[in-house]
């Protein structure tokens, strides 16, 4: 039930590492709950609540954009419109907040830094893209991305039509 749901929400952030991760400014807690709803709406076969929480990990973020291929990967084409809309939606509410150069910036260096920043490898291997950063600092990207495209390939061609909601698990 709803209330449920609140309840569990509510104990995650008495949980004492997700607070401290929140304290500190990380928001990866947060993107594994948006990532979580956005699964039970695939599950639930519910557009809304599935596209809602993608179009805020690509707003916030950026990684919603691995969930957004993976709607179409699924052929969720409904789904995959509607988060792209609600994105440009969220991006034209943001303007008068932000303005339009923060966005430019966001697109064309924020994302780039992120993707091709030496020193991004310097978390300690908090993530596979640090590991392969330090381990081959010139093809790390495209290694992830070969390794995404192997992955998603392998569990398309393995997870019948019938049992998408079968990738939850």
């Amino acid at each position: 039930s709803r209330l449920t749901a609140l309840i569990l929400i509510s104990v995650l952030f008495l949980f004492y590492p997700a607070w401290i991760a929140i304290s500190l400014g990380q928001a990866y807690v947060f993107l594994l709950l948006l990532f979580t709803i956005s699964l039970y709406g695939l599950k639930k076969e519910n557009n809304l609540m599935m596209a809602i929480p993608i179009a805020l990990m690509l707003v916030l973020k950026g990684y919603g954009i691995f969930a957004l291929a993976g709607i179409a990967a699924l052929k969720k084409w409904r789904a995959f419109f509607i988060t792209v809309l609600i994105t440009i939606i969220l991006i034209v509410i943001t303007l008068p907040l932000v303005g339009i150069n923060s966005w430019k910036q966001y697109f064309s260096e924020g994302l780039n830094l992120v993707a091709f920043n030496k020193y991004a490898s310097y978390t300690a291997y908090q993530n596979l893209k640090s590991l392969l950063l330090n381990i081959f600092p010139s093809f790390s990207v495209i290694m992830l991305i070969i390794l995404g495209i192997i992955t998603l390939i392998f569990i398309v061609r393995k997870v019948p039509a019938d049992k998408s909601d079968a990738i939850l698990f």
